[in-house]
């Protein structure tokens, strides 16, 4: 299951918490429909996948988020590792968000 975040603050917090687990952030608009077709494979991702962290960020309602991972279109995926980005998937690449996890997990022996 995913996380939806609506505060900088509370971000802070989990990717800290998180330390050097995989954390995914689903960048979102409710009003994109690439977004609202991503939302429940991007679920799927996260139950799946489930001993990483993924949350979901709205652009809308945490712009300050958006402004720092320089987010122009969504959907937008940020792989983040130690705080650190780690991958960028842009657009509703479905495929290419479970090459990655793969990827890291064959990597990281998880």
């Amino acid at each position: 299951m995913s996380h939806y975040i609506s505060d900088v603050g509370v971000f802070n917090i989990k990717l800290t918490l998180i330390g050097q687990g995989l954390t995914v952030v689903h960048f979102f608009a409710r009003w994109s429909v690439p977004c609202n077709y991503m939302h429940p494979i991007y679920e799927e991702l996260a139950h799946t996948y489930s001993k990483h962290s993924f949350l979901r960020v709205d652009i809308d309602a945490c712009e300050e988020l958006a402004r720092r991972y320089q987010i122009s279109i969504v959907p937008t995926f940020v792989f983040i590792v130690e705080e650190k980005k780690y991958e960028v998937v842009i657009g509703a690449n479905h495929a290419l968000l479970n090459e990655i996890l793969l990827g890291f997990e064959a990597v990281n022996h998880n």
